[in-house]
C-alpha cells in the first residue's frame, strides 16, 4: 500500500478503515476481510469500545503486526449509552477524579488499557479526541513522555484547529505528527488545511463519506460533471477529493463490497481543477455545533 511520512519519519497508509460504531465479532469478520482486500490501517478510540476486537484481529495476525498501523484515541467520556459526550469522569478541573489524579496519571491509565485491549505494546499513533481545554497542555505533555519512551510511534490530535496547535507550538518542540478532522466540499476547512500543510501535520479525514447522500452533493451540477467525467461515484470523488489534497480518508463500512470499493478509490487520480470546483462548493456546514465542551470540530 502508498504511504505518507509523518515528520518523525514512520509512514502512514494513504487510506484506512474506521471502525465506529462496529465492535465484537462483527468487527473482528470486516477487519479480516479488510487484511484480505489490503487495507493496513485501522481508526478506533477508547470510547469506541472496541479496541479489544481489534486486539483480537491483531493477536491472530502477529506475523505481520509491523504491517499494520493502528490509530487510538484518548477520550474524556466512558459511559457507553453516551458516546459523543464530553463531560465525564477525566480532564475537566471540576471532576472529583482530577482532585486525586494528574492528566499524566490519566494518560498514563488510558494508554495502558488501550494497550492491554489491543493486545500489542505500542500504538502506532496516538491522538487526542477533543481539545479539552483545561487539560489540553498537560495532555500533550503526558503524550510526548510516552512517545519518548517508545509506546507510541506518533503522536497527534483531532478536532483541532489552528488555535489549538498554535498553541502546542507555542509550548512544546514537539508538535502534532496528525490532526484527524471531518472535512467535506460542504464544509472545506480549508485555512486549517492549509495551515496543517505548512506545519507539516498530516491531516486524516474521519466520516468523508458523511454527506454523500446530501442533495446539496447529489444535485450539484459540479458533482455531476465531475461524476461523469470521471466516471466513478459519488464516494469515489469523495476519497479522490482526500487524496487529491493529501489527505488520508478512513471510511467505515459494514459491507465487504463497499470496503472493496472505498480501498480501490485510487485507481484514478483528481486533478487540481477539479478539487478546486470541489471547494467551491463549501458552505462551512459543520456536523456538530462548537462549544466549551466540544472546542474543536
Amino acid at each position: 500500500m502508498d504511504t505518507y511520512k509523518l515528520y518523525n519519519g514512520v509512514e502512514m497508509p494513504i487510506i484506512g478503515m474506521g471502525t465506529w460504531p462496529l465492535a465484537g465479532e462483527n468487527l473482528e469478520r470486516l477487519m479480516k476481510e479488510a487484511l484480505s482486500i489490503g487495507y493496513r490501517m485501522f481508526d478506533t478510540a477508547d470510547n469506541y469500545f472496541n479496541e479489544d476486537a481489534i486486539g483480537n484481529v491483531l493477536n491472530k495476525n502477529s506475523s505481520i503486526r509491523n504491517e499494520i498501523f493502528i490509530m487510538t484515541k484518548i477520550s474524556d467520556e466512558k459511559k457507553m449509552n453516551f458516546p459523543w459526550s464530553s463531560i465525564g469522569k477525566y480532564f475537566y478541573k471540576t471532576s472529583p477524579y482530577m482532585k486525586a489524579h494528574s492528566a499524566k496519571d490519566v494518560v498514563n491509565m488510558l494508554v495502558n488499557n488501550s494497550l492491554r485491549k489491543l493486545k500489542t505494546d505500542y500504538v502506532d499513533c496516538l491522538i487526542i479526541h477533543w481539545p479539552y481545554p483545561d487539560y489540553f497542555l498537560d495532555i500533550w505533555e503526558a503524550m510526548i513522555g510516552l512517545y519518548k519512551e517508545g509506546k507510541l510511534r506518533s503522536i497527534g490530535v483531532s478536532n483541532c484547529r489552528e488555535r489549538h496547535l498554535e498553541m502546542l507550538k507555542q509550548n512544546f518542540s514537539v508538535l502534532p505528527m496528525v490532526n484527524q478532522i471531518c472535512i467535506s466540499p460542504l464544509d472545506t476547512k480549508r485555512a486549517l488545511v492549509e495551515y496543517c500543510r505548512k506545519e507539516n501535520i498530516q491531516l486524516v479525514c474521519y466520516a468523508p463519506l458523511m454527506q454523500i447522500k446530501n442533495r446539496l452533493l447529489v444535485e450539484s451540477e459540479i458533482m455531476k460533471t465531475l461524476l461523469h467525467k470521471y466516471r466513478v461515484d459519488l464516494g469515489h470523488i469523495l476519497l479522490m477529493w482526500n487524496k487529491a489534497q493529501g489527505i488520508v480518508p478512513i471510511p467505515k463500512s459494514a459491507h465487504v463490497e463497499r470496503l472493496k470499493a472505498n480501498f480501490n478509490f485510487n485507481s484514478v487520480s483528481m486533478i487540481s481543477e477539479d478539487v478546486e470546483l470541489l471547494y467551491s462548493l463549501n458552505e462551512d456546514m459543520q456536523y456538530l455545533p462548537e462549544s466549551i465542551y466540544c472546542p474543536g470540530i
